[in-house]
């Protein structure tokens, strides 16, 4: 299975530290920040199950489709309690 920081950096980082061990720059701090908040949610998936999965799935999808012309982000997450 393709790692996510793979996909969205079509092919320039093999994992995540191979991101993180390059210099904050223009190019790369959206997916440094997109893959910050994956596991943020991932860490919090482990205390609130219900709530994390949604945002945690709504996320990917918006990562997937956000390149899209006319894709709404997703606005479940103002609904989230």
């Amino acid at each position: 299975m393709e790692m996510l920081v793979t996909k969205f950096s079509k092919g320039k980082y093999r994992n995540e530290g191979d991101l993180f061990n390059e210099p904050i720059s223009a190019e790369n701090v959206k997916l440094m920040g997109e893959m910050i908040a994956l596991q943020a949610l991932r860490a919090h998936k482990k205390f609130d199950m219900k709530v994390a999965d949604r945002l945690y799935i709504g996320l990917i999808k918006d990562l997937h489709h956000m390149g899209e012309i006319d894709y709404i982000v997703w606005d479940g997450y103002n609904d989230i309690e």
